[in-house]
């Protein structure tokens, strides 16, 4: 019986997993248009400035919570997290944005601002991926989202690329595994195009590739209709893998070094219970893949993930 239920759900995915694959096909066709444009020096350049010069080139993280950053206030992955970037991030600057501060460090373009005021997808998680974008291009540093944890500090290696964020590794071992787990996002297809992890980027300040991702997506919000739902929710992965990933993108000889974007999800895997029995322990996880990606979004996982750290002594 469960064989059969597995069997059906394992269908239900895969369809829903064909009509995930149609949209980025169309997701695609339109940046593709836009950067097309770019290259003809129709889009223009949203400049920024850094208001405290000081900072610039430092190696600063840069996080953000819109809300209040009120400790009483915040989801307990989100302290989780944040209490673990202050233990292994005592070296650099740590710097917190919510929506009051993140004018005190850049002056988002205007087309920004009108949008966030008047499109209704333009969403705090949509917005986090411009506010990174021209925090790194403005100050260069490491953005990490709220729900990064950390079990060690960041490899010196990391600071020293041009930039870098997690990719799909043509490499990665147990691949049909997975799949299965996360269907709708690590997959190896080669019209699948959600292949990097946003939440965790490192650059120097003015990098190119960070610099083009950002005219890119202000000139997708200038350019759309407000009454039009996007496409697909992670457009900002589809446009760097045509702008940066593939063979035959225009940056893609200023890609950085490929290294898994799955592993970094191995915690929060095992926290909702979808760990395979034969993939390795969680002291060994953390031991090789010491940033991981936790996630606010699945509430009931949360008693799971306490345990399985205070098991392992990192609670």
């Amino acid at each position: 019986m469960w064989d059969l239920i597995s069997a059906i759900k394992e269908l239900n995915h895969e369809r829903v997993y064909r009509r995930f694959l149609r949209k980025h096909r169309r997701q695609a066709a339109l940046w593709s248009s836009y950067i097309e444009d770019y290259y003809q020096g129709k889009v223009p350049k949203y400049w920024l400035l850094p208001k405290k010069p000081e900072l610039v080139g430092k190696r600063v993280v840069w996080q953000y919570w819109g809300q209040s950053l009120d400790r009483a206030t915040l989801p307990e992955v989100t302290r989780i997290s944040f209490d673990s970037i202050d233990s292994y991030c005592r070296a650099h600057q740590v710097i917190r944005l919510s929506d009051e501060t993140v004018s005190d460090y850049v002056d988002m373009p205007p087309v920004i601002l009108e949008a966030l005021n008047s499109d209704p997808y333009l969403s705090r998680s949509v917005y986090s991926d411009l506010l990174r974008l021209a925090l790194l291009e403005a100050y260069g540093g490491v953005w990490l989202d709220a729900t990064i944890y950390l079990d060690r500090e960041l490899d010196p290696w990391y600071w020293e690329q041009d930039f870098f964020v997690f990719q799909r590794d043509p490499e990665q071992s147990h691949k049909r595994d997975w799949h299965r787990a996360l269907p709708f996002y690590c997959s190896w297809d080669e019209d699948f195009m959600t292949n990097m992890l946003s939440s965790v980027f490192f650059a120097q300040p003015g990098s190119e590739v960070v610099s083009t991702l950002f005219d890119l997506l202000c000139y997708y919000w200038q350019e759309r209709d407000p009454k039009e739902k996007p496409i697909m929710y992670l457009f900002f992965q589809v446009l760097f893998d045509l702008l940066v990933r593939r063979e035959e993108a225009p940056l893609h000889h200023l890609n950085c070094p490929v290294r898994s974007n799955a592993d970094i999800e191995s915690l929060q895997l095992m926290a909702v219970g979808r760990w395979p029995e034969h993939f390795p322990p969680v002291e060994e996880v953390l031991r090789d893949h010491p940033i991981q990606k936790l996630s606010n979004r699945v509430p009931h996982s949360v008693p799971r993930l306490k345990q399985i750290l205070q098991e392992a002594g990192r609670l």
